[in-house]
């Protein structure tokens, strides 16, 4: 009953998974600490985090002008905020320094017509201020094919733990009916 109930669980979380679309590619670099914020929880990583950065796409020709936006806290304005892009091989491409405004809010541009941005892949943009604990980093990648397509990877929402929850149920519930019926010795 145990390996029936775990089998059935491990299929309805991957028919889950599947159901919405979600990708298993991986690219060849990926940094494990950056962080992607979607647009419509900008604020909610706002209050959580004292220093956040985000840009407007996550995908780039090199003739782009990405714009990138923060929030650093006003209570730790001690030190001006530094911003590091590495490429895909861990070469510095920029540095930049940037002061927030009163409320915290800054933002900057990056612009990728530069030799230094040539290389295809995942990009990293590390921003600091002050101790090493406050910082955030986030990625985008850059292509120069103009036929390639950013696309969204729906996140492990609200509705697909819904249908998670409801498989588990209703396969508990059938197999406790089922058990039910058989004819123990």
């Amino acid at each position: 009953m145990n390996r029936f109930v775990l089998s059935a669980l491990f299929l309805s979380f991957i028919a889950s998974l599947s159901l919405f679309g979600v990708s298993y590619a991986t690219s060849e670099f990926t940094c494990n600490n950056c962080v992607q914020i979607p647009s419509y929880e900008i604020d909610h990583y706002k209050e959580m985090f004292p220093l956040t950065v985000w840009t407007d796409s996550t995908l780039y020709d090199h003739q782009s002008i990405i714009h990138v936006t923060g929030y650093l806290k006003p209570q730790n304005n001690i030190a001006p905020i530094l911003a590091v892009v590495t490429n895909p091989i861990g070469n510095v491409v920029t540095i930049q320094q940037i002061s927030p405004d009163i409320d915290g809010n800054f933002s900057f541009e990056l612009n990728t017509e530069s030799p230094l941005w040539k290389q295809d892949g995942e990009y990293v943009l590390k921003v600091q201020s002050g101790a090493e604990t406050r910082q955030f980093k986030t990625s985008f990648t850059l292509t120069s094919d103009p036929l390639i397509q950013s696309h969204v990877v729906p996140e492990f929402g609200s509705v697909t733990i819904l249908i998670l929850i409801g498989s588990i149920m209703s396969i508990l519930v059938i197999g406790r009916s089922f058990s039910n019926r058989f004819v123990k010795f």
